[in-house]
């Protein structure tokens, strides 16, 4: 599936290439999800990427060791996650019976994950297991209103939900 990955790890790749590449991924005819930009030092303007992930085509973007600013890759990383974790979060409002088992484990899912999650769990009643092991962003945040949301003594269908290898301390897990 070549056509879906473009791989500009170059080393040579600009702000100006950058420009120009997200002007071609935004066209509907493009069928590129996956871009590889790593290891480019001349790509340091992040907010075209920023503006490409905001969008719904391009799924992965691998901007590690590039000029762009550990915050901006951030915020980019985060709304690529965002994109790709919101098909789940409409199953889950929408109560899809095909959906029992919630995978999002080693993500990167934040506390702001999360809340989404928990906003969509009280209309759903066929999820069993909320898999969220491996998140090592994941904190204490919501976690006692995650866990009333869980269990036999409420509305949800929720049974368990996995917490290891993330930094939940072991009384909320």
């Amino acid at each position: 599936d070549q056509a879906r990955n473009l791989d500009w790890s170059t080393g040579d790749t600009t702000d100006a290439d950058v420009a120009l590449l997200v002007s071609v991924l935004r066209d509907s005819r493009c069928e590129v999800r996956n871009v590889d930009l790593h290891d480019n030092q001349g790509i340091e303007d992040g907010a075209p990427l920023l503006d490409l992930a905001r969008g719904d085509k391009v799924k992965t973007l691998n901007l590690t060791g590039t000029g762009v600013e550990q915050p901006m890759q951030q915020q980019i990383q985060d709304s690529l996650r965002s994109h790709r974790l919101q098909p789940f979060l409409e199953r889950l409002s929408s109560n899809d019976r095909t959906l029992t088992t919630l995978a999002w484990g080693t993500q990167d899912i934040s506390d702001e994950d999360v809340a989404r999650l928990i906003r969509a769990l009280p209309r759903n009643t066929r999820l069993k297991d909320i898999q969220l092991a491996g998140n090592a962003r994941l904190s204490d945040t919501h976690m006692d209103e995650l866990a009333g949301l869980v269990g036999p003594a409420t509305s949800s269908g929720v049974d368990t939900v996995d917490l290891d290898n993330t930094e939940v301390s072991d009384g909320k897990k």
